[in-house]
């Protein structure tokens, strides 16, 4: 997980793997609650997200019993699921939304033993209390779903959290390893196999970009999260599925990259994960620098130097003269256009949505594909045999196509809106940008 950029919705006609149980697919969301449409047709249900500026994904989660709601940063690249205390929060170490009052719910359950434990990002900590209590996500009830009660948030989360935002769940395997309780948590996805509160171990992901709004920073139609099978309309062409290379990420093996013409050499050791909770696309330092040539050459420039966080800017105006991005991921390549991979930090500032996160060893050798990637290409994890703990011999895999986009192509930016609800939202984005870039 990384800062990230928003999007997710939709309420359309789902198929279930299973016909004789529904599929159920559910919001991410970030910003003002709103009316979440929930639709129930054929034994589906249907629920919208939204998303802010393309910065990161969110859902309306609630918690405790009765229900306290909440905004949840939805993370394919981690297991954990946390929320901020009331304690914290009212001591300014947290900087959420809403916080969670464990003496309000009849279901609470504290199982830290007085521990303090901690969850560590691509970037920021958390620190706080292992619990458990019921979620409930959509139609779905999740009992006894395990947790961290926060009761501290570095500056970096506390940043990010710009008193916006409530928590995070996880949706990677749960570590795998419980002879290491530190780095075990059960995840949300994995007590919805266990209870069989869903059709097959199966979950998918559609992301909508704001472009597809004509820009505006909030989309209330972000995308769309699937649990239990795949929304055939949410797509294009056919679904290749790829083995998961890794125990713990959904990563899958990097078999080449190329810009143009230009074809980079890797290192078979490669592999690429995808990643909700990371708005960009990082890749190795040694691996970047090459695939700058072919990209600022096809604008008769030099690749410049990075800003002080890391971005490659280039001229808003001349960005439909970039070349492809070829991703190949097993026999297939997976190309990001101009249109994918160039972000705008600013009215008049754009960016290129691929950065450096290091050396190869420093990042495992993992090539990170965010949301970049995933607006572009709809996605499918299955846990294969069920097991959400380890995908050891468990034939987990992950699905890719074409995203289904019918929007027309936004071709520069645009003017952010500032008035009601969407100029909350602008303040947010700005806030997250400037995290990112300045």
């Amino acid at each position: 997980m990384r800062t990230s950029a928003a999007l997710l919705s939709a309420v359309p006609l789902v198929l279930a793997a299973d016909p004789q149980q529904p599929l159920i697919a559910i919001p991410l969301t970030k910003a003002p609650m709103s009316a979440n449409r929930a639709l129930s047709e054929n034994g589906t249900t249907a629920v919208t997200v939204r998303n802010l500026g393309d910065a990161a994904y969110f859902a309306d989660v609630s918690l405790g019993t009765p229900a306290q709601q909440f905004i949840f940063h939805i993370d394919t690249g981690s297991s954990a699921a946390w929320v901020g205390s009331k304690a914290c929060n009212m001591k300014l170490q947290c900087n959420d939304r809403a916080s969670f009052d464990q003496a309000k719910s009849s279901t609470f359950v504290d199982i830290s033993n007085g521990t303090l434990s901690d969850i560590k990002y691509g970037s920021g900590q958390v620190f706080g209390y292992n619990a458990k209590d019921t979620f409930k996500w959509g139609p779905l009830t999740i009992p006894n779903q395990q947790f961290m009660l926060v009761s501290r948030e570095d500056d970096t989360i506390f940043q990010e959290q710009g008193g916006y935002v409530d928590g995070l769940i996880g949706l990677s395997f749960q570590g795998g390893i419980k002879d290491q309780p530190a780095y075990y948590y059960p995840t949300v996805i994995g007590n919805m196999i266990e209870n069989k509160l869903i059709s097959s171990p199966v979950f998918s992901m559609w992301l909508n970009g704001t472009s597809e709004a004509n820009g505006l920073d909030w989309l209330m139609n972000g995308g769309e999260i699937v649990f239990g099978g795949i929304d055939t309309t949410r797509y294009s062409g056919t679904l290749q599925y790829f083995p998961v290379v890794d125990p713990y990420f959904w990563a899958v093996k990097l078999e080449g990259v190329s810009v143009g013409s230009t074809v980079v050499s890797l290192d078979k050791r490669y592999s690429a994960m995808l990643d909700s909770g990371t708005s960009l696309i990082y890749i190795h330092t040694d691996a970047l620098l090459p695939l700058l040539a072919p990209i600022y050459g096809a604008l008769g420039m030099n690749a410049p130097s990075p800003t002080k966080k890391g971005f490659y800017i280039v001229p808003c105006d001349r960005s439909t003269a970039l070349p492809d991005i070829q991703i190949q991921l097993g026999n297939f390549n997976y190309p990001l256009s101009w249109f994918d991979y160039v972000i705008a930090l600013d009215e008049n500032v754009c960016a290129l949505g691929v950065v450096a996160g290091g050396t190869a060893k420093e990042m495992n050798y993992q090539w990170i594909l965010g949301d970049v990637f995933l607006r572009r290409y709809f996605s499918v994890y299955d846990f294969g045999d069920g097991n959400a703990a380890s995908v050891a011999a468990s034939g987990a895999r992950i699905g890719l196509a074409t995203a289904a986009h019918s929007s027309k192509p936004y071709t520069g930016v645009t003017t952010r809106k500032t008035s009601g609800s969407e100029g909350l939202g602008a303040g947010v984005v700005a806030a997250l940008l400037f995290l990112l870039w300045a």
